[in-house]
């Protein structure tokens, strides 16, 4: 994975992606991953994005909005958008997650 920094408020990266066959129900198992990471308000929101190449099961972009509500805790919601013809639906997202660090 590839990452640059051009401001301390926004990255962008690249790279590749496997996936297993189970996964992907397809053959079409590696592809290239892209994204980026937005700092909205420091230490509070950002927003994320992220783009998965292919016609699979994982293929397609994916959106978050991340609140920090406490120092180690996020709550996020997002929207996932299939890939043409990766015979996926669109699907909302909402989360939590807790850090150690």
């Amino acid at each position: 994975m590839l990452i640059y920094q051009p401001f301390p408020f926004l990255n962008v990266h690249a790279g590749t992606y496997w996936a297993n066959k189970a996964l992907a129900t397809t053959t079409d198992v590696m592809g290239y991953t892209t994204g980026f990471s937005l700092e909205l308000v420091k230490d509070k929101l950002s927003f994320q994005g992220d783009y998965y190449s292919g016609h699979s099961n994982v293929s397609g972009a994916v959106v978050n909005l991340f609140y920090q509500c406490l120092p180690k805790t996020q709550f996020y919601l997002g929207v996932g958008v299939p890939e043409t013809n990766s015979g996926n639906e669109f699907y909302g997202i909402v989360g939590f997650s807790v850090s150690s660090q």
